[in-house]
C-alpha cells in the first residue's frame, strides 16, 4: 500500500509517550507515501489517536508541499528555478 515510508512520523508519535504510557512503543503507528498522497495510519488507542495529530501537524503542511511540489523550503517557486 505505501510505495515509500516517512519513519520519522511514526517515530514521533510514539516519541511522546515514552515515559508516560510504556505500551506506546507497541504502537503500529506507520506513515508514508502511497503515489503522491500521504499515509498516516494512527495508533491503535484512544489516546494515541486524540494525542498524535497534535504531534505531526507541524509536519503536514511541508509534507504536502513536498508531494504536490508547491514552493517550500526544497522545492523552488517558478521564480527560483534557474534558467
Amino acid at each position: 500500500m505505501i510505495d515509500r515510508v516517512a519513519p520519522a512520523l511514526a517515530e514521533a508519535m510514539r516519541a511522546v509517550t515514552f515515559g508516560v504510557n510504556p505500551h506506546g512503543m507497541l504502537s503500529r503507528a506507520i506513515a508514508g507515501i502511497a503515489c503522491s498522497t500521504l499515509v498516516v495510519n494512527l495508533p491503535g488507542s484512544v489516546a494515541g489517536v486524540e494525542e498524535s495529530p497534535a504531534v505531526i501537524a507541524r509536519a503536514l503542511t511541508h509534507a504536502v508541499e513536498l508531494l504536490s511540489a508547491r514552493p517550500s523550503d526544497h522545492v523552488p517557486g517558478p521564480s527560483e528555478h534557474s534558467g
